[in-house]
């Protein structure tokens, strides 16, 4: 069943927690960039079996044939992978090996926007915040919260110990919830967590 639905938010991390923070956010970033590269490399070789001897192979059918049998990547890393080893030259899909440096790291200590489909992290060493956004799309909330990364800074703002004036709010709405005016103020945009020192984590759209 479709549910069109969108959230956001910013979160202020504690002084002492900044750092380990971002630096693990980040890290995992780059940890998936080192699986999307031994992939991409794997990929390559077994398109370069396939299509030996044949002619007018259709390289694209058969990336999306083995992307199928492979779902330990999100939609968004399947096609980086697919974009670094089959670009496009002068209308064709052209079969290029890949080279390590397609697949860079993140710094650790610097600004950053990770992508997670349809959601994104932003981190802002200044403020010391991370912004969380998922554009309202079918499903989008539930797709940008199983990308690994997310995944990841979720676990990390449950442990972080908060702090006066630190935390905040992610907010959200779906289309369900919009046509729902049996009460006062129904239909409005709702909290989806909540973080600080003096409230638990909590999460009530999952």
């Amino acid at each position: 069943m479709s549910c069109y639905g969108w959230e956001s938010g910013t979160i202020k991390i504690p002084t002492s927690e900044w750092s380990k923070f971002r630096t693990g956010v980040i890290k995992a970033f780059n940890d998936r960039r080192d699986r999307m590269w031994d992939e991409s490399v794997r990929v390559f070789e077994n398109a370069k079996l396939a299509k030996k001897g044949k002619r007018n192979f259709d390289l694209i059918s058969w990336f999306e044939n083995e992307a199928n049998d492979n779902r330990s990547f999100s939609f968004d890393e399947v096609m980086v992978i697919r974009s670094k080893i089959l670009p496009r030259v002068d209308g064709k899909y052209k079969l290029l090996r890949p080279k390590k440096n397609m697949f860079a790291h993140l710094p650790t200590s610097k600004n950053c926007t990770i992508n997670c489909n349809d959601g994104g992290i932003v981190l802002n060493n200044e403020s010391r915040t991370v912004v969380w956004a998922v554009s309202e799309n079918n499903h989008a909330v539930e797709v940008a919260r199983s990308h690994p990364v997310a995944q990841k800074m979720f676990r990390l703002l449950d442990r972080v110990k908060w702090t006066r004036n630190s935390g905040g709010t992610i907010v959200g709405n779906d289309e369900y919830n919009r046509d729902n005016n049996d009460y006062c103020g129904g239909g409005g945009s709702y909290v989806t967590m909540e973080y600080g020192p003096k409230k638990k984590s909590r999460n009530s759209r999952f």
